[in-house]
This record gives structure tokens, C-alpha cells and sequence, in this order.
């Protein structure tokens, strides 16, 4: 039984060292949880990610695009933002 509180103790222990590394912004967690600006970067990024995807279900052949004659493409025109709602 004392082993295993051993045991116990020593595992909190550097649970309790890994949160405050945390806390101090240290390490990518760390960094993420204290760096406004990369949330911001990443929440901005997202959205456009998923701007992106909804123009390539929406035209898909502007991405992929097959042809044997050669085709013309057409002129990019960005999504509204009321359409991905």
C-alpha cells in the first residue's frame, strides 16, 4: 500500500510540473493557451479553411479539371460569408 501511494504521489507530482509548464506558456500547449495572437491566427485560418472547402463543393471543377480540348477558366469569385450559414 505505501508503494502504490509512492507511486501516486511521484505521477501527481509531474502532472503537477507538466500544468505549470503549461501555465507558463511553455511547450506548444503552453503557447497556445497564452498566445492570443496564434489562437487568432488559427481561428482566422480555419475560416478560411472552410471557405475553401465550400468553393470546391461548389466548384469543384475549377480545382479538378480534365479536358482533352483545353478549357477556359472561369473568373475567381470569393464566397459570402451568408452562405456558409
Amino acid at each position: 500500500m505505501g508503494k502504490t501511494a509512492k507511486s501516486l504521489q511521484n505521477t501527481l507530482a509531474k502532472v503537477d510540473n507538466i500544468l505549470a509548464d503549461m501555465n507558463a506558456g511553455k511547450g506548444t500547449v503552453g503557447k497556445m493557451i497564452k498566445d492570443e495572437a496564434l489562437y487568432n491566427n488559427l481561428s482566422q485560418t480555419s475560416k478560411e479553411l472552410e471557405l475553401l472547402l465550400q468553393d470546391v463543393r461548389l466548384n469543384p471543377t475549377r480545382y479538378v479539371n480534365v479536358s482533352l480540348f483545353g478549357k477556359k477558366n472561369k473568373p475567381y469569385v470569393a464566397p459570402s460569408d451568408k452562405s456558409s450559414k
